[in-house]
């Protein structure tokens, strides 16, 4: 494998592109079985859904990132950011002084695995039941700073973002006018979000109590190509505007 593929942020890249190509592959070739055509792929359809996949995956990864990095499992990772982000605020002119800086909540995290029971779960002091303040803070700080995360990214920011660049991408690559693309944004937003909020909470659950930051991307991704296909086939069937997976 190429060094520039080995590192996470494009791994993770390239799995979840891979997914998303598969899943519009999936989705298309079961509408046509569907509607009793002749099974065929829209190279145009396919080849936009890989362009959008492809400005989306990294931007959903480096907002993972983020989110990690503001809100982590316990205090002595936060603690360790800080500390890190000092040591190496003066190194980012290195060729890859600024993924290593996005990633730190990642690597701070692993350096860290002994304080926890599993990586990305509860610090093992929560677990030993011994009553001290210490214990019951650790418990504290990942209680809320997992319902904040899944707050954040489900419910105020990251679902409603993920929606509205991809309708903005959707339709600049159709070449669509400003205000096409803007009445696309004001009429499907809200009907996705809302059918997003069906199964996307539990997902992004799951992503941020039981895995490690760069492998919710691609955790996401594979649960979109159920998505997606479920939306493409809805959107075969009735004449609104149709739904699009996020």
């Amino acid at each position: 494998m190429l060094p520039a593929l080995q590192s996470p942020l494009a791994s993770a890249v390239l799995q979840a592109v891979s997914i998303s190509a598969a899943a519009n592959i999936a989705a298309q070739l079961l509408t046509e079985y569907r509607n009793e055509r002749p099974l065929s792929l829209d190279l145009g359809i396919f080849s936009r859904f890989l362009i959008i996949s492809i400005v989306m995956a990294p931007l959903n990864y480096c907002w993972q990132a983020l989110l990690e990095h503001t809100f982590p499992a316990n205090l002595s990772e936060r603690k360790n950011h800080a500390d890190d982000d000092s040591v190496h605020a003066t190194s980012l002119h290195d060729s890859g002084g600024t993924e290593a800086h996005l990633l730190n909540g990642h690597h701070s995290a692993e350096e860290n695995a002994e304080e926890n029971v599993e990586e990305g779960n509860i610090p093992e002091g929560s677990t030993r039941g011994d009553g001290s303040s210490g214990g019951r803070q650790a418990i504290s700080v990942y209680i809320w700073h997992t319902f904040l995360k899944l707050f954040v990214d489900c419910f105020l920011l990251g679902t409603w973002w993920n929606v509205v660049l991809f309708l903005i991408l959707n339709g600049a690559l159709q070449l669509e006018s400003a205000r096409v693309i803007v009445h696309s944004v004001k009429a499907d937003t809200v009907p996705i979000v809302l059918n997003a909020f069906k199964i996307w909470p539990f997902v992004f659950v799951v992503g941020l109590t039981l895995l490690p930051m760069e492998k919710r991307i691609v955790f996401y991704s594979s649960v979109n190509f159920f998505w997606g296909i479920y939306l493409s086939l809805v959107a075969a069937r009735e004449p609104a505007s149709a739904a699009t997976p996020l």
